[in-house]
């Protein structure tokens, strides 16, 4: 569980929607690039995105322009989360505590 890639990626200005190719390769060439990039050209707030290959074991977590503070942080565990449960459940782990201790693994290293 611990050999994905997982990148984390914020857009921060509405008019980013071309950066997101750039900052995000893992969905260069796939049909998510289109929608994300619609859907940041739409000014979407509040909300984020969580994109895998497993294959490849890679991981996308993305936030999409907040509206305030806390709901960053709770956009933030939203997706995280999604991330703990798919790198587990692809690993074939059944454990709590290895879901939490890759969850603050996870937000430590988004947060570095």
């Amino acid at each position: 569980m611990y050999d994905y890639r997982v990148t984390f990626a914020e857009i921060e200005k509405k008019d980013k929607s071309k950066d997101v190719k750039k900052v995000c390769p893992i969905i260069n060439g796939t049909d998510f690039t289109k929608s994300i990039c619609s859907r940041v050209k739409e000014k979407l707030e509040d909300g984020g995105e969580f994109i895998y290959n497993h294959r490849k074991k890679e991981c996308l977590i993305l936030l999409y322009l907040q509206s305030s503070k806390k709901r960053r942080l709770e956009t933030l565990g939203h997706e995280v989360r999604h991330c703990v449960d798919r790198i587990l459940k692809h690993s074939c782990v059944d454990d709590i505590e290895s879901a939490a201790l890759l969850s603050g693994y996870l937000t430590m290293k988004i947060f570095k």
